[in-house]
């Protein structure tokens, strides 16, 4: 009976029900299950889904969506020792605030995103290499881009077109020289 009355969802319909058992032990059962001063029933059901769905939702990764909108990231500490270090070593110096928005990008992308941003940002030597970090990581989201396969794809698509551009060209130069 217990089982049963767990699965139902309409506390007045245990309430109707139970007002009408004359048997005193049976009764305080069903009263357990609508009686909303009691600890157990259905109030101890209801405080379980509503952890369960904090614990969703604190546990849920949230995509990108449109128009560049942000995505939280699971990050280790692993990871952020990692870039930090990378930043560190083969950019600037990493003090307490780059130290923060390395973490900060790492939270809002995909880490191996950030490393990617970072490596070419090691190469382009810019004057605000915390900011063109950024940057590279903004235009990769309006591109959609929200993870190292999508970015190697891109790269690929890119660099497959370049090489027909530059074999496009080629052959208008030969038909231009004969």
């Amino acid at each position: 009976m217990k089982s049963e009355l767990k699965e139902v969802k309409d506390t007045l319909l245990i309430q109707w029900v139970g007002e009408g058992v004359s048997n005193d032990s049976v009764r305080n059962v069903y009263e357990s299950y609508y009686d909303t001063s009691t600890i157990g029933g259905q109030k101890e059901k209801e405080e379980e889904k509503e952890k369960e769905n904090k614990k969703e939702k604190e546990n849920k990764k949230e995509k990108l969506t449109t128009d560049g909108e942000v995505c939280q990231s699971v990050v280790t500490e692993e990871q952020l020792i990692f870039l930090t270090k990378f930043y560190d070593e083969n950019i600037q110096r990493a003090s307490g605030y780059i130290c923060e928005c390395i973490e900060h990008m790492a939270r809002e992308n995909d880490p191996a995103l950030v490393y990617e941003a970072m490596k070419i940002t090691a190469l382009q030597q810019p004057n605000k290499p915390v900011r063109y970090t950024e940057q590279i990581l903004a235009n990769w989201r309006k591109d959609y881009i929200t993870n190292v396969e999508q970015l190697k794809a891109k790269e690929e698509r890119e660099k497959i077109k370049r090489q027909q551009s530059t074999s496009s060209l080629t052959k208008s130069l030969k038909v231009e020289l004969r």
